[in-house]
């Protein structure tokens, strides 16, 4: 492996059970994946004055302002109809937009990453921006049609680097994708003192949750929490 490998799924995969992720014949670090398509639109050299996008990302390319603010990464990008919200985990990525060239960074090639991506209608991308000011987003890269700022208050907030204050730590949301199907969307300041899975999620689902995360944080790894 040289780590552009991945799996993948999407709307258009079979609808029966899958014991396992299909591994795709493309690379990451070749223009023939899913992201590079997805992204296509930041990669032109001139990029339409009417679409909406933001870039964030809490360690960002070396040419922006290094790692800070909430612990996400990923990007919104839209048009007056509908657009995507790309979710990842990649250091350093996106970068080289308007370059006219996707790249992708060796950050994402030594540990295991994810991308998760749903199309939403326009309308929806102003409860993502109350989500990503809740969360302190570090947006590096944006561009906001003054329309989508008159239109949509998150985002113009959003472009201005606006987040929630206050004593709000916590936004638990509803969101639609454009096919309709129904999610919910959790974000957090770091003022929430109680774990984000077993005190947040866990209660709101009712539900049992196993949750797989990694082991470099700061605080050392996580006890079992069971009642």
């Amino acid at each position: 492996p040289e780590g552009g490998e991945f799996v993948y799924i999407d709307a258009r995969t079979t609808g029966e059970p899958l014991r396992y992720w299909p591994l795709s014949e493309e690379d990451l670090y070749e223009t023939n994946n899913p992201v590079a398509f997805t992204l296509a639109p930041l990669y032109a050299n001139t990029t339409r004055p009417d679409i909406l996008y933001f870039v964030y990302n809490d360690q960002s390319p070396d040419i922006y302002n290094g790692s800070r603010n909430g612990h996400c990464k990923g990007v919104l990008l839209f048009d007056n109809s509908s657009g995507v919200w790309l979710l990842h985990s990649v250091p350093k990525f996106v970068q080289g937009l308007r370059s006219g060239q996707y790249s992708f960074p060796d950050t994402g090639r030594e540990n295991g990453q994810l991308f998760m991506c749903v199309t939403f209608p326009t309308p929806q991308v102003d409860t993502i921006a109350k989500l990503l000011r809740t969360e302190y987003a570090n947006v590096y890269e944006r561009q906001v049609p003054q329309a989508m700022k008159d239109k949509y208050p998150q985002v113009a907030l959003l472009a201005q680097d606006s987040f929630v204050r206050g004593s709000t730590n916590l936004l638990i949301t509803n969101l639609t994708s454009s096919g309709g199907v129904p999610l919910r969307a959790y974000a957090k300041r770091a003022t929430l003192t109680e774990d984000l899975y077993s005190y947040v999620l866990a209660k709101d689902l009712q539900d049992d949750l196993a949750a797989q995360t990694w082991r470099n944080g700061a605080g050392g790894p996580l006890p079992p929490y069971c009642n």
